[in-house]
């Protein structure tokens, strides 16, 4: 944290499904990514970046 700055860094599991909305029909799908967020504050926290990357 630097004064009215945070950098936030960490790794996620995304468990969701992928939908066919013509087919009605989906597939489960997981996802692991990293992610990374910069926040700034002034009254109160707000994200002012997102990256997300996709980790194979």
């Amino acid at each position: 944290m630097f004064d009215n700055t945070a950098i936030v860094a960490f790794e996620l599991l995304q468990k969701g499904m992928a939908v066919d909305n013509k087919a009605f029909t989906g597939k489960l799908i997981t996802i692991e990514g990293r992610a990374t967020f910069v926040l700034i504050k002034n009254s109160s926290w707000k994200i002012a970046h997102i990256h997300l990357s996709k980790i194979n």
